[in-house]
């Protein structure tokens, strides 16, 4: 509000100005209502999406059945270098999925994260993000679609920042990078109208508890998890976990639209 009045407050008389700034500050509330009252397929309190990190093939092995079998679609952040990428046989169980309704979403080429820590010797030199710049991180997400393009046909999909770490040695990249997805993951509502967790090591009833608690909030919309093994790979949940989790929504679909985040974002966008 502060810059609609620098702007006008020279060119509108008082009456006026005080009338303009109602206004705009009408229409901002009417934005705010209609943000908290969105509904959802289903008559759903609230929308749910699994996503996956990292194209590990213990997410093709246990996720992606386990899915498919409760017609539940997954939304899978893949890195170009990932093995199951380099993979003739696993390449064609990606375009599958895509085929049958997953998300591959953008989770850049090089999985830049800080490298600042004692527990970030992992991080190699040309994927720290001290070393990077927003423009850098841009032509990576770029790079990164036009190759996820050839696997699915897609023009758009949502966006997952590594470790969720978006400061690059000049700045922030968020503002380069949002224009070329069709969103960030976790960006899409204030806290706490969205919420998510990168769960591992937890059973299937603390995936449960989690989506059942944060449903409980009224205000909240989008309830995420984010994984990264299944039955397998690192920072892993059991596939008996993933299982139970995938089945309990699929019982309660009158409760949760559970969809891709791709399809939650562009819903709420419509909306």
């Amino acid at each position: 509000m502060s810059v609609i009045n620098h702007q006008y407050k020279y060119r509108l008389k008082p009456k006026f100005g005080r009338v303009y700034i109602g206004i705009i500050m009408a229409l901002a509330t009417a934005f705010q209502v209609s943000a908290d009252t969105i509904t959802y397929p289903n008559g759903a309190h609230v929308a749910v999406h699994l996503s996956y990190d990292d194209g590990l093939s213990s997410q093709l092995d246990h996720a992606i059945p386990t899915l498919d079998e409760y017609n539940i679609k997954g939304s899978f952040y893949l890195l170009p270098g990932s093995a199951t990428l380099n993979n003739e046989r696993q390449v064609e169980v990606w375009k599958k999925a895509a085929q049958n309704g997953h998300e591959l979403g953008n989770h850049t080429v090089f999985h830049p994260c800080s490298s600042k820590g004692p527990e970030r010797s992992w991080v190699k030199p040309y994927a720290s993000l001290e070393q990077r710049t927003p423009e850098w991180m841009a032509a990576e997400v770029k790079m990164a679609n036009t190759f996820l393009f050839l696997l699915d046909g897609q023009k758009r999909r949502t966006f997952t920042p590594p470790c969720f770490e978006t400061m690059t040695g000049s700045g922030d990249y968020l503002s380069a990078v949002r224009p070329l997805v069709a969103g960030v993951y976790g960006r899409t509502l204030p806290k706490p109208e969205e919420v998510f967790w990168s769960a591992h090591n937890v059973s299937g009833q603390q995936l449960i508890n989690y989506i059942k608690r944060s449903a409980t909030n009224p205000r909240t919309k989008i309830i995420g998890i984010k994984f990264h093994g299944v039955g397998g790979d690192y920072l892993s949940v059991s596939d008996e976990a993933h299982h139970e989790l995938v089945q309990y929504l699929a019982k309660h679909h009158d409760q949760y639209w559970v969809t891709t985040y791709k399809n939650i974002v562009d819903y709420i966008h419509q909306q």
